[in-house]
């Protein structure tokens, strides 16, 4: 799964990857990026199918998108 965001600025980046009980199952991206746009692949290896949440933290903005793990 490729995860795509876009950073008007260069900020500090967060991406971690959560499952429902809210427990972390990866931490993607912990460094500071230059402003513009970023991917970032998910290889969901060892883990179940089903939902999982990706929490995006830039500076003092967050985002969260749901993801399905289908096998």
């Amino acid at each position: 799964t490729t995860i795509a965001y876009a950073l008007p600025q260069p900020e500090r980046v967060s991406l971690r990857i959560y499952n429902l009980q809210g427990q972390e199952v990866a931490s993607l991206i912990e460094c500071q990026q230059a402003a513009g746009e970023h991917r970032v692949v998910w290889r969901p290896q060892g883990l179940a199918a089903g939902i999982y949440i990706a929490r995006l933290q830039a500076g003092g903005v967050y985002a969260t998108r749901r993801l399905v793990l289908a096998k």
